[in-house]
This record gives C-alpha cells, sequence and structure tokens, in this order.
C-alpha cells in the first residue's frame, strides 16, 4: 500500500513540475506605469530585462491572450533584430504629453537593441484614449509617417478601427502583422529621416556622387583620346586593304551587270484571296493600388524626428481612439 501510495504522490510531483515548466506569469494589471513612479518604473525596467515585452496594465486581455502577444513579440525581435512591445495603460498622470510618456517608458525601460537602441512600442492608455507608435534608432527607417498612419488606419484594414471598438486582442494581431510585413518588404527607397528643428534630411538610400571634379574627367577624357589616336590610324592603314576592295567592287558591278530578275504574278503558287484576319487586343495587367491587400508596399518617406530624452531622436505618431 505504501509502495502504491509513494508511486502516485511522485507521479503527482512529476506532472506539476513538468505543467510549471509550462506556465508563463502575465504582467500583473496592478502595476501602477500610468503613475511612472520609481518604484513602478524600477520594476518595470526589471521585467523589460527579464525579456517581458508584452504589458497589459490596463488589464484589457486574458492570460492567454497576454502570452500569446508576449510570443509574438519575442518572434518579431527574433526575425528582425529590433525591440517590439506593447504596453498598456489606465490614465496616465505624467507631467508632459504622451509623446513624452512613451519616450519615457522607452528610455526608463531599457528598451532596444545594438549601440542606437533600435526598437518600438505601441502604447496604449485606455483611460485618456490615446495611443502612439513609438521608434527609434533603426526602426525609424521602417516605422515612417507614412508606415504608422497606414498600420493604425488602412493596412488590412488598420488596428485603430478594432481598438476603438473594444477588441483589443485584434487591433494587437492586426498591428503585429502589419509590423512583420512592413519590415518583411523592407526600407523603402525614398525613405529619409528629417529633423524640422534643422531642416536636415538624413536619406537612407545615398546618392552616388562622382569622385572626380569636372576638370579632372575634362583631362582625362582628353589624354585617353590622343594616347588612342595614334595607334588606331595605324592599325587602320595596315589594315584597310584597299587593294581587295577594288577587286571585290569590280566583280560587283560584273555581277550586277549580267543578272536579271523578274517576278510573274501568274507563276506565284502564293494565293490569298478572300481571305481575313483577326486580331485580338491584351489588356494590360492593373497593379494594385494601396495596402488594402496586404501584398502591396508601404511606408516609405519622411520620418520626422523628435527629441529624445536619452539623447538623438525618435519618430512617432498616435491620436485618439
Amino acid at each position: 500500500m505504501k509502495k502504491v501510495f509513494f508511486t502516485v504522490l511522485l507521479t503527482l510531483v512529476m506532472s506539476f513540475t513538468a505543467f510549471a515548466g509550462t506556465l508563463t506569469f502575465p504582467i500583473a494589471s496592478d502595476m501602477d506605469l500610468a503613475a511612472a513612479d520609481d518604484a513602478s518604473m524600477q520594476e518595470f525596467a526589471s521585467l523589460v530585462k527579464e525579456g517581458y515585452r508584452m504589458f497589459d496594465t490596463a488589464g484589457l486581455l486574458s492570460d492567454g491572450e497576454e502570452d500569446e502577444m508576449q510570443q509574438r513579440l519575442e518572434n518579431l525581435k527574433t526575425a528582425f533584430g529590433h525591440d517590439f512591445a506593447i504596453i498598456t495603460v489606465n490614465d496616465h498622470t505624467y507631467s508632459a504629453d504622451f509623446d513624452a510618456y512613451c519616450d519615457m517608458l522607452y528610455y526608463k525601460g531599457g528598451f532596444g537593441t545594438g549601440n542606437g537602441r533600435d526598437g518600438s512600442l505601441l502604447v496604449v492608455d485606455l483611460g485618456t484614449r490615446d495611443w502612439e507608435i513609438y521608434a527609434q534608432a533603426g526602426a525609424m527607417r521602417y516605422l515612417t509617417d507614412s508606415a504608422i498612419d497606414q498600420i493604425a488606419r488602412s493596412y488590412n484594414g488598420g488596428f485603430l478601427s478594432l481598438l476603438s471598438d473594444g477588441d483589443y486582442y485584434g487591433a494587437f494581431y492586426r498591428y503585429v502583422e502589419s509590423v512583420d510585413a512592413l519590415y518583411k518588404q523592407g526600407i523603402q527607397q525614398d525613405q529619409y529621416n528629417y529633423d524640422p528643428v534643422t531642416g536636415e534630411k538624413d536619406p537612407y538610400y545615398k546618392e552616388n556622387k562622382p569622385f572626380l571634379r569636372l576638370w579632372q574627367i575634362i583631362v582625362s577624357l582628353v589624354m585617353s583620346l590622343l594616347s588612342g589616336l595614334a595607334p588606331v590610324n595605324s592599325v587602320k592603314r595596315q589594315y584597310a586593304m584597299e587593294t581587295e576592295k577594288r577587286a571585290a567592287q569590280s566583280v560587283n558591278k560584273a555581277y550586277r551587270a549580267t543578272a536579271a530578275f523578274a517576278y510573274d504574278p501568274q507563276l506565284s503558287g502564293a494565293r490569298i484571296i478572300g481571305k481575313s484576319t483577326r486580331s485580338v487586343i491584351i489588356p494590360r495587367t492593373q497593379e494594385p493600388k494601396g495596402p488594402q491587400g496586404g501584398g502591396a508596399a508601404f511606408g516609405g518617406g519622411q520620418s520626422t524626428g523628435h527629441a529624445s530624452m536619452g539623447g538623438g531622436q525618435h519618430s512617432s505618431g498616435g491620436g485618439k481612439f
């Protein structure tokens, strides 16, 4: 009897251990990121360091949905090397505007990969009804002003309409899906970072400028022509074969003098009488317009820079839902 009891007990312990190893613990909704106090920021930064990227402190998702979003955000980071996170709060009390609040979360949370701290956030405040997509360093090249607007409003229907309807899981799912498509298509040829303070533009694809000055190019061309002219003329004289040309011309004249050709339509076997032909216009393939189908390229253009807490600039876009 004791053997049976210990066997059952051991089985239960092993089962619990295996099950506990698969558990993920969602971010507690009582962590007060909205207040942005020192204690909350320290806890926030420690969780970011542990690998958490889905912070649903407003309690909009179920535990299972939160775990799924956490996994999807991790997959994005693995695939593209940038940091990605979603943060929800309820009625933030940060003294500055919402963009500065998102910037503070990014830097105090310790987000970003590499020396430039490449990455982005989607921050949603259920109380103030604010939303913002925030991009830092390398992520600015992808999340341009146009891309942010399209992800929110038009790409595959946009996530903003779902957010307004209270379908928070659907909104976050569509957001992650859109960011994945944006990164897969790559940075657009017309992308540039714009500094509104200095007016400077920093294009991702630099123009190839000539490394020689104009007078250097002209002198090089003249010298090349002069150095090549004499050898070419010498070889041309040697291989001109003037005698052979005159002999060939005489033969051609004799042949043309004795040659004759006559066309008799009565002897021709070709007859195309009473026949007709038909032409068909092949329609031109129509290119898809806009990002609604999800396959056309989107984004590109300008990324407007804003001063960041940690120095440098970030791009962002947002509004109310």
